[in-house]
């Protein structure tokens, strides 16, 4: 349901958003989330899960806004550094945000975005 979930925000995007159409990936296998972003992974209702934090690999996502890769760099340590466009439910207009995605042990990640608000852990979704 997930990958589901996905094409269908990243179909509307390209409508939306025609340049969004040569976006680029992470590299990763699965969803990475806190507990409730793991269960909207699995259920694609965020009805019922309250706030979250979701990472893919091909965007970062919480219940109320999402950000979709542009384009994606690997650096150092198994970092990458992303380009984004970023958009809240309920508003108009993106707006472009740079995002740190940095290893966390083997199966977990941190987000910090470009105004330094840092995410805790997000560990690889079962």
């Amino acid at each position: 349901m997930m990958l589901r979930s996905a094409a269908r925000c990243l179909a509307l995007a390209l409508v939306a958003c025609p340049s969004l159409a040569g976006a680029e990936t992470l590299p990763i296998e699965g969803s990475y989330g806190d507990e409730r972003g793991c269960v909207f992974a699995r259920t694609d209702d965020p009805e019922d899960h309250g706030e979250f934090k979701l990472l893919t690999h091909e965007f970062v996502r919480t219940f109320a806004s999402l950000c979709l890769f542009q384009t994606v760099q690997a650096g150092a340590d198994g970092r990458f550094s992303a380009t984004a466009s970023c958009g809240n439910e309920g508003e108009g207009g993106d707006w472009p945000e740079s995002i740190e995605i940095i290893p966390n042990g083997k199966n977990s990640y941190n987000v910090v975005f470009k105004d330094g608000q840092r995410w805790e852990a997000l560990a690889r979704c079962q």
